[in-house]
């Protein structure tokens, strides 16, 4: 039965490949008695520290283990960089909420619960995380990202107000991934940016164009 399943071709050409890796016990041998083996999955938003350790742990202990990836998990970035530099963007920006949360989680693993986040994705692939001013640390714990940027501009919706607190802003984010004065911005997740967030970001670039990029951002998913 799973060879059967295994062997079907999905029209998606990267989910045909399962990228997995083995922790094999030492001293084990072909021929050797059968012996109990676990399957783990890694958590969708971690790093694989917790797996890779518990995978090594069985297998110092005597049991073979095996890990198997999320597809292009960690290439994510890498892959939608080339896309913007195919649409000749400088840089894409890509939002997410509670409800409408899926791009941010599929380029950082970190998903906004109740303040907005972003992510901007340069042609390089480098990657930064955006998050409200009180979802940093929850941020820095769940995503594998850790190029990660506090701006009141994703602040919850309810306008909390932070007086004295100091914030990156979009420039500081686009330095952090190498872009510096980007005049063609893809913008993903249009529906959930704030007219705050629009207006920071046409105060941060003046002269920049800022292009609905939904598109980009699905099309990898």
């Amino acid at each position: 039965e799973f060879r059967e399943i295994w062997a079907k071709m999905e029209p998606v050409k990267q989910n045909n490949t399962i990228p997995a890796e083995y922790y094999i016990p030492k001293g084990i041998k072909p021929g050797d008695p059968k012996r109990p083996a676990v399957i783990c999955l890694h958590i969708l938003a971690g790093n694989y520290e917790l797996v890779h350790m518990t995978c090594s742990l069985l297998a110092s202990r005597g049991i073979p283990a095996i890990m198997f990836k999320l597809p292009y998990y960690g290439e994510r970035a890498e892959r939608a960089g080339k896309l913007v530099a195919a649409a000749d963007y400088d840089v894409l920006i890509a939002n997410s909420n509670e409800a409408d949360f899926a791009n941010v989680r599929y380029f950082s693993g970190f998903w906004p619960l109740f303040e907005v986040g972003g992510v901007a994705i340069a042609p390089s692939g480098k990657v930064a995380l955006m998050v409200g001013p009180e979802s940093k640390e929850f941020a820095g714990k769940w995503s594998p990202v850790k190029n990660i940027h506090r701006m009141s501009e994703y602040r919850e919706s309810a306008d909390p107000q932070f007086p004295g607190a100091a914030f990156s802003h979009f420039k500081d984010v686009c330095d952090s991934i190498g872009v510096s004065n980007p005049k063609r911005i893809g913008l993903a997740g249009w529906l959930v940016t704030s007219i705050d967030l629009y207006q920071a970001l046409q105060r941060a670039f003046p002269e920049a164009e800022i292009i609905r990029a939904g598109n980009l951002a699905t099309s990898l998913r």
